[in-house]
């Protein structure tokens, strides 16, 4: 039976106020001991039902044993219960702010076997339940349990309780407080010696299990400038597997996958289908394990394994289905177990999310050029020559101004191909061209050179000589720093091919237009080789063929 002073418990209802619970036996019934709650404000004011709130009015007898606010204006309150007249038992109860019991009427039960239970404590587990300890003599003995009772008023773990210490001769008066992770640490009084009594204590973890020893992952990242595809996995080494226990053998790797993906791979009849996940399974053979987290159901997939190394922490990089996207954000979800010697003997670490982001744009195209084709333009660049392996398409951009960023109200069109003409330019206008690569996770390269048109009017003009046979008219300017252009009058509609030879003959530039239409055409170019290279100063040579047939001129490149 408690002590008087312990018959009446206060916590702040974090206003200003105060909740208080205290035992009350307004019913005159001999052995017949109820719990009332009260909550007053600041000023002292009564905030509830006069004479307080009901919180269990079972038959015998109850003793309020310990309280805790439950960091929403209510409080979490929890006693020793004698209404099954065989022994005390352990109820807790959750009210509101407002004075209205949250759980089971008259308490829900967290421990009710044969022997007393006495003295409860409480802690919080962090996600608005309870943590409650109590010295239990269900043994013939007095031990110390545990219970967790979740937000719902739904009690966890083992039924009745864990046993967290079950020494001889008795332990008594646990305290209990959060261990910040979900779990609690646990001290009492213990008699095991049976001539003094000694303090022991005890970590109680979130799964209910004492000292347990599963890894636990601590981060799950993205790897840096990659092409996406691999997530760097973290975790913390099972204590078994430390010096001087080195009971850990293995840790294998898990991701989770979908219901549906999973159901495909079984009816596949590939993977192996495990109960348990034993160490011996093989990342190479695809295996499947099914487990129940609560409500949810996890299909997980073997993945990787690491042979133990008696280290603090490990890390892996591991293989993703999937990088994640603006649009499409979802993660996934990773596992790791450790392994004993023995198949059946294992422990599974937290579930761990990450993405994997494909970090790495494509290099921009090179060599955009634009001429005009009675009235169309015709533009053709090389293709991006670096991070291409997811490569989407090109985005093309045109203004009628100079300088232009490659964003959304100047973009004409996508392709997958490194040529296209223009057939909405208007002929009396000039324009101003850009391409980007855009790889499938939407980074999109830099923009390549600017590349621009005049309008037909002034470009040949009714000057240029009627067109009988290939012509090709002297670049201008020449000689010239920057850029010049070459006029090429094509007599029937074939490919052309514009070759530059340096003075050595070595060939440094080469530009083709397939099926170049009749007509005369203006080809810029921008003193350039074909790796995008500015060419020194010198005199080069321009040959253009078309059809079995090449005309040459020279041309002069002063810087």
């Amino acid at each position: 039976v408690p002590n008087e002073e312990d018959r009446v418990h206060i916590v702040s209802d974090l206003n200003g106020g105060a909740i208080i619970a205290w035992q009350d036996h307004r019913t005159g019934v001999f052995l017949n001991y109820d719990i009332y709650a009260q909550r007053v404000d600041g000023s002292g004011t009564i905030m509830w039902t006069a004479n307080g709130e009901a919180i269990c009015t079972a038959t015998q007898q109850q003793f309020p044993a310990d309280m805790l606010t439950d960091g929403q204006g209510g409080a979490f309150i929890v006693w020793q219960d004698n209404r099954a007249v065989s022994g005390y038992d352990i109820y807790v109860q959750r009210i509101s702010g407002l004075g209205f019991p949250q759980w089971t009427g008259n308490g829900q039960a967290v421990s009710t076997p044969m022997g007393d239970q006495n003295f409860p404590k409480l802690t919080s587990d962090g996600a608005d339940g309870v943590l409650i300890s109590w010295s239990d003599y269900r043994s013939g003995s007095f031990d110390i349990y545990a219970r967790r009772v979740d937000v719902t008023g739904l009690p966890r773990w083992t039924a009745d309780g864990v046993e967290v210490c079950g020494a001889a001769y008795g332990q008594f008066g646990p305290q209990i407080v959060s261990d910040g992770a979900g779990g609690a640490l646990i001290a009492w009084y213990d008699y095991r010696d049976a001539t003094v009594y000694d303090v022991y204590a005890q970590r109680i973890e979130k799964n209910g299990k004492w000292g347990n020893p599963a890894p636990q992952i601590t981060v799950v990242l993205d790897v840096p400038g990659d092409q996406g595809g691999v997530v760097a996995l973290l975790w913390l080494a099972s204590r078994l597997d430390l010096w001087p226990e080195m009971e850990i053998t293995t840790y294998t790797v898990w991701r989770a996958i979908a219901e549906v993906a999973a159901a495909e791979m079984i009816n596949s009849g590939d993977p192996r289908v495990v109960d348990a996940p034993v160490a011996a399974v093989s990342p190479e053979m695809t295996s499947i394990r099914v487990q129940q987290m609560g409500a949810e159901t996890f299909y997980w997939e073997l993945i990787d394994s690491q042979i133990a190394q008696h280290l603090d922490a490990y890390s892996k990089t591991v293989p993703t289905l999937f990088d994640s996207t603006a649009v499409s954000p979802d993660p996934h979800y990773f596992q790791v177990i450790a392994h004993t010697e023995d198949p059946l003997v294992y422990w599974i670490s937290n579930v761990g999310m990450g993405r994997s982001l494909d970090n790495l744009s494509p290099s921009p195209p090179l060599m955009l050029s634009a001429q005009r084709d009675n009235g169309d333009v015709d533009l053709e660049w090389n293709t991006s020559v670096e991070n291409v392996e997811d490569l989407l398409h090109y985005a093309v951009y045109r203004s009628e101004s100079s300088g232009f960023p490659p964003e959304l109200p100047y973009l004409l069109v996508t392709t997958t191909d490194t040529l296209m003409t223009d057939t909405t330019a208007d002929p009396a206008k000039a324009y101003f061209y850009i391409t980007t690569a855009v790889d499938v996770h939407d980074n999109e390269s830099e923009p390549s050179n600017e590349a621009n048109v005049d309008p037909v009017a002034t470009a040949i003009g009714d000057k240029a000589p009627r067109i009988t046979s290939l012509t090709v008219l002297p670049n201008s300017p020449n000689p010239f720093s920057t850029g010049t252009t070459w006029r090429v009058g094509v007599p029937s509609r074939s490919d052309v091919t514009i070759e530059v030879y340096d003075v050595a003959g070595r060939r440094v530039f080469t530009r083709r237009l397939p099926q170049a239409r009749v007509g005369w055409r203006e080809v810029y170019f921008d003193g350039r080789d074909s790796t995008g290279k500015l060419l020194p100063s010198g005199v080069y040579l321009y040959r253009v063929t078309a059809a079995g047939v090449t005309r040459t001129q020279k041309m002069v490149i002063a810087r």
